[in-house]
This record gives structure tokens, C-alpha cells and sequence, in this order.
């Protein structure tokens, strides 16, 4: 029985119950353990949250903490969620089943040739999601500098509903643009180079 994402993990005990000689395995999807040391490791990040949003986070965590100790076994879809969570478990009761770009991968991928006039990358996502917020704080802080320096024309575009105050406040540098929600996805990626969903936890590409 395969109890997937962190809500599932309330159901290992009547699972247990109702299937007795069954494995129970909880996929944690978005590791709430590792999304607590994310936050903590980045400082505007944690400044960016509410005292209750990181109480939630941290109480989430420990709920997780018991799911992961409670399951028979446990897959995750990230090596980092795996390594960060293997040490509740046995050896060998904590695996990986990754739906990312390998780095190997993503090496050997090529290089998008990107006219210096027209560069525009569309950041188009749901950002009431902790997850995309914490992957536009990256991108904007690790990633955005970096294309800024290389590509002086380059321009960013951060499209999509649950924009708050603290994460305008981290878009409000040069070469980014906020549109926020639009009517159709057509009117988000006009004129787009290249659309990111990156992702430092969780499921997805």
C-alpha cells in the first residue's frame, strides 16, 4: 500500500488495521523535514516568513518525522529528501525514485543558443505553493545574477496567482517582471525563450 504525500501519512495507522500483512509504504512527495532545513539554511527566506507559517513548517516536519518511522518503507522522489530522511529508517528501508533532470543528464542536454536582445525566461507557476516560493527565492538570489551578468538584456518573468507582498518585495530588483495571473497560459509565455519550474524539494521538473 503506497500512501502518497504528507496528508497520507495520517492513514498508516488505519492501513495497518484494515490490511494487517500488507507493506506500507509512505512517499512523502515534497519532504516537509527537508523544506524546514531549507528554511533555516536560508536566511531572507526565513525573514520573508510568518512566526505561525514556520511554527506550521516546523510541526508539519515532526509529523513527518513520525509517518517516515511508522511506514514499513519509504520512497522519495529526490536523492536529498532521501539522504535527509534515511536516518529515521533502517538501512536499505528509505529509497529513491526520482522525477528530476539528472545532473548527468542535464550536462550532456547542450546549449540553448539565446539571442541577447529577446532573452526572456517565464517563471509561471501557482507561488501560493511553499515550493515555488522557495524555488523563485533561490532563482532569483543563486540563478538570476548569474544570466544578468551574461546576458545584460535578459529579462525574467514572474507569472502566476498567490503572489504575496513578501515575495513582490524579493522580485522588486532589476530585469524582473511581475505580471502576476493572467487569463490564458498563451498570454504568459508570449514571447518567451525558455519556461523554469525549478524545484529544491517536492515532486515535479
Amino acid at each position: 500500500v503506497d500512501l502518497q504525500y504528507h496528508q497520507a501519512g495520517a492513514l498508516i495507522g488505519a492501513s495497518r488495521k484494515r490490511w494487517p500483512s500488507a507493506t506500507l509504504i509512505f512517499s512523502p512527495m515534497e519532504s516537509q523535514f527537508r523544506a524546514l532545513k531549507i528554511a533555516f539554511m536560508n536566511s531572507k527566506w526565513v525573514s520573508c516568513r510568518s512566526w505561525g507559517s514556520m511554527l506550521g513548517l516546523t510541526l508539519n516536519a515532526v509529523m513527518e518525522a513520525c509517518y517516515v518511522m511508522k511506514a514499513d518503507k519509504v520512497v522519495t522522489v529526490s536523492d536529498g529528501d532521501r539522504d535527509l530522511l534515511a536516518f529515521l529508517k533502517l538501512a536499505g528501508r528509505v529509497a529513491c525514485l526520482p522525477t528530476c533532470i539528472s545532473p548527468k543528464l542535464a550536462s550532456v542536454s547542450g546549449t540553448l543558443e539565446v539571442a541577447a536582445e529577446s532573452a526572456t525566461i517565464v517563471f509561471f507557476a501557482y507561488f501560493r505553493s511553499r515550493t515555488n516560493q522557495e524555488a523563485l527565492y533561490w532563482f532569483i538570489q543563486e540563478v538570476h545574477p548569474v544570466i544578468c551578468s551574461a546576458l545584460p538584456h535578459y529579462r525574467l518573468r514572474v507569472v502566476g496567482q498567490g503572489i504575496d507582498e513578501a515575495l513582490l518585495t524579493s522580485c522588486t530588483i532589476g530585469q524582473v517582471e511581475v505580471v502576476r495571473a493572467v487569463a490564458t497560459v498563451a498570454d504568459a509565455l508570449d514571447g518567451a525563450t525558455v519556461g523554469i519550474a525549478p524545484a529544491l524539494s517536492g515532486a515535479g521538473v
